[in-house]
């Protein structure tokens, strides 16, 4: 049966998930993190596509996408998805999806919302213990902006920097009701959607039966002007 076509807006903003087959770890060392991040950059590039907010976690992902031209996004996403699957599966020399389903996508309003969703992706890596602040967690724009080595794909919406941003924006972590309100604008009636808070535990088996301890995973490390361009 062939899928519904995703319906996006020319310049409308996007939050997109995907996670690991069976929650499993997506990204095990710093090369698949930067490999990913590498794959997004040139998809980006390729179909013109920005992002307000991006976070690789071990296994899943969160992106707030904005496209030039709607029908491009899924374009995108898709080419991403594979060529990193591809490469992930030659790695670890494993056969079967990376993935767990096909992605995850929300509309994403202006103005405070667009600002509470925004902070819950840079947030997730708090939320999940792993590190104390958001630019501490590497692998995420919120640690792009801080250090200044942003990729060209990242932007900001017309209201940062301005009067009206002290509005929406804020440092400090999303409340219960403002998380639970994110979260709930994206159940649709008769459904049930994660959005992936959840990360592996404990010591992670990779593929190729080497073990990685998440800790390693979480460790951050230097990282060079520009790679991500």
């Amino acid at each position: 049966m062939a899928r519904n076509p995703r319906m996006f807006q020319d310049g409308g903003y996007y939050h997109v998930v995907n996670r690991g087959n069976n929650r499993k770890a997506t990204c095990f060392d710093e090369a698949d993190y930067l490999q990913f991040l590498r794959f997004l950059s040139i998809s980006c590039d390729r179909y013109k596509v920005k992002a307000v907010a991006v976070c690789l976690m071990p296994n899943h992902y969160h992106a707030l996408f904005t496209p030039t031209i709607s029908e491009e996004l899924s374009a995108c996403i898709a080419h991403f998805s594979s060529i990193y699957a591809k490469y992930f599966n030659k790695k670890y020399e494993i056969d079967g999806h990376l993935w767990q389903r096909r992605y995850w996508s929300g509309h994403v309003g202006e103005g405070g919302h667009l600002a509470r969703v925004w902070r819950y992706i840079e947030q997730n890596p708090v939320r999940a213990g792993m590190v104390l602040t958001p630019d501490q967690w590497e692998w995420s724009s919120a640690a792009f902006r801080s250090t200044g080595h942003r990729p060209h794909y990242l932007m900001e919406p017309d209201w940062w920097g301005t009067a009206v941003m002290k509005q929406w924006w804020k440092n400090e972590m999303l409340t219960s009701s403002e998380l639970a309100e994110i979260r709930n604008s994206y159940i649709m009636p008769g459904t049930t959607v994660s959005l992936g808070d959840t990360v592996v535990p404990g010591t992670i088996q990779c593929p190729n039966g080497t073990s990685t301890d998440r800790r390693d995973i979480e460790r951050s490390t230097t990282r060079e002007s520009g790679r991500f361009d």
